[in-house]
């Protein structure tokens, strides 16, 4: 991914998690600043500085991996051995010509350390600004990991992909700015993404998933999940292989579930401000609970009662509660 801002707005993205709605509002504001900068520039600070770094380094195996990147792509592999290959490569352009670019990129590279059992891979230095009128950034840093590790990945702008079976740990990614893909086999998963989109696909059953964006869409297949939540501002929710309680809420996209196993005692809650819920449920499985929308179709296939604008399912086989303020509802069994 390559990224240009000023230095303002590289402080600005280093995010907290405050809630999904209040992140996108802080995105689009973003934006908006950041389109205003490019249109008082006029394109008049030319990007006339360009300097290059390359990483290498091999570290033994850790209990945890914590990636913290400022705008590299990011590709996390799993691979077999008792050792962490770490690679980089990075660009910088800058405003001020090439003794400029030098300089800044020093405080863009990769750095790597070791805190009791936890291996840290952090590009730059906390609290370190870019000192150019204008600048661009792009690269990768790949890492290779043995299967038994946990991992913690965040990145300011970057996309994010992870590869292969890292084995019965938890994994975690954070973005800014930049999509989270993959196919992995993990414990547990938790993915937030301020900014994209978020495409994954898991080779084992996971005992939890927990997925937000502020402005994206969440696509993940699985051969199970045993509990799942699914959270997005503006975007669509599509989830493949749930088994168990989940909830999903959206406030501008469509929302569809499909459920491999619902426990009699489990909870389903779904709910769209706009858009359409689809729930699909194993064949032979009747819910209770409740389905409504303020404007829009209800569709069962499953046993209830229904009005024109709500239904109630009288089946005994979990609860599921699925609602929307403007859109369709649909329950019914997977074909």
């Amino acid at each position: 991914m390559t990224i240009t801002a000023s230095p303002t707005a590289d402080s600005a993205r280093t995010r907290s998690t405050p809630p999904v709605s209040a992140r996108l509002t802080r995105c689009l504001v973003g934006v908006s600043a950041l389109a205003a900068i490019v249109l008082g520039l006029g394109g008049c600070i030319p990007l006339d500085g360009k300097a290059e770094r390359a990483f290498a380094a091999t570290e033994a195996k850790p209990m945890k991996l914590v990636v913290e990147s400022r705008f590299l792509d990011i590709d996390l592999t799993a691979a077999p051995g008792e050792e962490v290959a770490i690679k980089a490569t990075i660009e910088l352009r800058t405003s001020g010509g090439n003794e400029t670019a030098e300089r800044e990129i020093e405080k863009c590279l990769v750095h790597v350390d070791r805190e009791g059992d936890t291996l840290r891979v952090r590009q730059g230095k906390k609290g370190e600004q870019i000192d150019a009128s204008s600048w661009s950034g792009r690269g990768t840093l790949s890492l290779a990991l043995p299967p038994g590790v946990t991992f913690a990945i965040s990145s300011a702008s970057g996309d994010v992909a992870v590869q292969g079976d890292f084995g019965a740990v938890p994994g975690s990614i954070s973005v800014a700015s930049g999509d989270i893909s993959g196919t992995l086999g993990v414990a547990s998963f938790t993915t937030d993404a301020a900014s994209g989109d978020s495409n994954l696909r898991f080779l084992g059953p996971l005992a939890s998933l927990t997925c937000e964006a502020a402005s994206g869409d969440i696509r993940v297949a699985a051969p199970s999940i045993a509990n799942g939540s699914f959270e997005a501002a503006s975007g669509d929710i599509t989830i493949t292989g749930l088994a168990g309680p989940t909830k999903a809420s959206v406030a501008s996209g469509d929302i569809a579930l499909t459920f491999v196993e619902l426990p009699a005692d489990a909870e389903v809650t779904v709910s769209a401000a706009s858009g359409d819920v689809k729930v699909l449920l194993p064949a032979g499985v009747e819910p209770g609970g409740s389905v409504s929308t303020a404007s829009g179709s209800i569709q069962l296939g499953v046993p209830g009662s229904k009005a024109k604008r709500s239904a109630s399912l009288t089946g005994t086989t979990g609860r599921v509660k699925a609602s929307t303020a403007s859109g369709d509802v649909t329950i019914q069994p997977a074909k």
